[in-house]
């Protein structure tokens, strides 16, 4: 099972275990509680930090961020917006590089 970094979320995910042994017509009562879960937990952040999990989520499946160079980290161009000047995915060639091909 997947640890989503709030054991309050991590229950409210189990829950969907109980669909395969319950009656159709009782799954709308365990959505709803699920659904409750989700909305207490965002109410109220202070047991888990969502964003360290989603970093340690991205780290662990090989996504991540690759600081430029000091004479790219001057320019933003290419920066989409909330992302600091300087910084591009892994893996994306800097600006004006030119191609291997």
């Amino acid at each position: 099972m997947t640890d989503y970094g709030d054991p309050r979320v991590d229950d409210a995910v189990r829950r969907l275990d109980e669909l395969a042994e319950r009656p159709v017509r009782d799954h709308v009562e365990v959505f709803e509680d699920i659904h409750e879960r989700f909305r207490d937990a965002l109410a109220d952040p202070s047991s888990g930090d969502p964003v360290e999990a989603a970093t340690a989520d991205a780290e662990a499946a090989g996504a991540g961020m690759v600081v430029a160079d000091a004479a790219e980290a001057e320019v933003a161009e290419g920066s989409g917006p909330g992302e600091p000047a300087g910084w591009r995915p892994e893996g994306t060639p800097p600006s004006g590089a030119r191609s291997a091909d």
